[in-house]
Order: structure tokens, then C-alpha cells, then sequence
């Protein structure tokens, strides 16, 4: 057997790299699991021993950083944030941003900009 696990390691990073390279993009669990040849619940398991989130997360954690870095830009109304990083609604965006966060983006680019004065 394996001991240090070279193979999953490799299928992990390059897992965690299509989804973050593919974030705005509608992931399922399964389609990403048959295109790497695994099954859902191995998918899952590398996810959490590289990034300690499972799918469900992983994908919605990538996208509120890339807007965490938009938001910084000031170049951006928060719903082109919102479609950029592959929400469907500002609504969810936004629930998903609070939850992730802890405050709405509104607010997140409030306190950064005054931090910049």
C-alpha cells in the first residue's frame, strides 16, 4: 500500500484546481467525482483532508474569495461580483458572503476602503 499517498494527493490538487479554475461554472459532486474517476463520498474525503471542506463548501468558499478580491478593487457593483464569481442571484451571493464572512459585501468594501485612508 501506499503510505504516503503520492497518487490521491496528486488527484486532490488537481481536483481543487478545476474547481477553483471552474468556480463560476455550475458544479455537481457527480460530475466532477466521474471526471476524475472516483466516486462521490472519495471526492469528498479529499477534499476535506486538503482543504477541510467537502464539496458542498469548497465550491462557495472559492467564489466568496475571488469576490472578497473584486470587492477590494472598487471596481465592480456588487451584483457584477455576484455574476463574476458564479452566483445566479444577488440574493444568494449575498446570504453566502454573510455566512462565509460574517458581514455583507456592502459592508466588507466599506470597512476595507476606510482602512485604506
Amino acid at each position: 500500500e501506499n503510505i504516503c499517498h503520492i497518487e490521491d494527493s496528486r488527484k486532490a490538487y488537481a481536483i481543487i484546481e478545476f474547481i477553483y479554475r471552474n468556480h463560476r461554472d455550475p458544479l455537481s459532486a457527480r460530475d466532477v467525482a466521474t471526471r476524475f474517476g472516483i466516486t462521490v463520498s472519495e471526492l469528498n474525503r479529499l477534499l476535506l483532508i486538503q482543504v477541510e471542506r467537502n464539496f458542498e463548501d469548497f465550491p462557495h468558499w472559492t467564489r466568496i474569495n475571488k469576490a472578497c478580491e473584486l470587492l477590494l478593487q472598487d471596481r465592480y457593483l456588487i451584483y457584477e461580483i455576484s455574476e463574476k464569481v458564479g452566483f445566479n442571484t444577488l440574493r444568494t451571493f449575498n446570504r453566502a458572503f454573510i455566512k462565509q464572512i460574517g458581514i455583507p459585501p456592502t459592508e466588507y468594501r466599506k470597512n476595507d476602503l476606510r482602512n485604506q485612508k
